[in-house]
């Protein structure tokens, strides 16, 4: 009795844990990329933000190798209006 209803159960959660584990998603950045592309591995993003922007948990992020430049604004960098 307790192995039919631990088979019966888990037969229930097997398509919920499938289906969690292929919603993830693979996202590629590259240094010759750009952030209007899709982000896959013909067509990766070109900075750091836009894959942090494109993925999900769970989801898998690989950056080819290059120099990529650091392009988020730092606070003490950003102007001030006085009237």
């Amino acid at each position: 009795m307790v192995v039919t209803t631990f088979a019966r159960r888990m037969t229930l959660l097997a398509p919920l844990l499938a289906s969690a584990s292929a919603k993830a998603a693979t996202h590629y950045v590259a240094p010759t990329g750009t952030d209007a592309a899709a982000g896959t591995e013909a067509a990766p993003f070109a900075s750091w933000a836009r894959a942090q922007k494109a993925a999900a948990p769970e989801d898998t992020v690989y950056f080819r190798g290059g120099t990529y430049k650091y392009t988020a604004r730092r606070p003490h960098q950003q102007t001030e209006t006085r009237t």
